[in-house]
């Protein structure tokens, strides 16, 4: 079974070693889905909806894991887009490596968990999404 690392364990480990992440493209025709990050680092920011893979578990398992957590969503992962690379020395979380899935909707209605304050499928970019977002999401719309 995949269990979650307390929050002392994962401050711990994540201050001295990077963490890999899947990030979710969810389309609805040509947008793609963001939410409000509700937490820090980056509270009040857009960003694709994700978080961390747990050991033992799959990308394409963790994004189902992490649909259904943060946006009560069934999903199929499809494929890999890409990745995205955060290194923040300032932050808490110093390096994200994201890997960056896209999906289809199953089923179930959008029900935010409380990291996010809202959702929104857009065709553009907000002008408050994190940066290395706003740069990747850009691209993908662009050569879809």
């Amino acid at each position: 079974m995949v269990k979650k690392l307390s929050n002392r364990d994962f401050t711990g480990i994540y201050a001295k070693v990077p963490r890999l992440c899947v990030d979710l493209v969810l389309e609805n025709k040509d947008r793609v889905l963001l939410t409000k990050r509700n937490i820090d680092p980056y509270r009040g920011k857009w960003h694709l909806p994700g978080g961390t893979v747990l050991m033992g578990e799959s990308l394409h398992t963790a994004a189902k894991r992490i649909a259904k957590e943060e946006l009560n969503l069934s999903i199929r992962p499809s494929r890999i887009l890409g990745e995205i690379e955060f290194i923040n020395k300032s932050k808490k979380y110093r390096h994200d490596v994201a890997v960056v899935v896209s999906a289809k909707k199953i089923s179930g209605t959008i029900r935010l968990d409380n990291q996010a304050s809202q959702y929104q499928f857009f065709r553009s970019m907000p002008k408050n999404t994190i940066k290395s977002y706003a740069i990747f999401v850009k691209s993908y719309l662009k050569n879809k």
